[in-house]
């Protein structure tokens, strides 16, 4: 099985190069799981305020 942290650092990449703001914040989530996981706990939080942000500004940008 794969590495957590390998993992995370994959999923972090994912949600770089993701264009759809939904799968940003599931990848960065995603990432902040695997952190978590390696008790890389500084990490898994800056991953789970980036995908807060990308969640806020989702929200702003809905025009319905």
């Amino acid at each position: 099985s794969q590495d957590p942290k390998e993992a995370s650092i994959q999923y972090e990449e994912l949600a770089q190069q993701s264009t759809r703001s939904k799968d940003k914040v599931g990848y960065f989530i995603e990432a902040s799981s695997l952190s978590t996981q390696v008790r890389d706990l500084e990490r898994a939080e800056g991953l789970l305020q980036q995908a807060m942000k990308e969640a806020d500004e989702n929200k702003e940008l809905k025009t319905t």
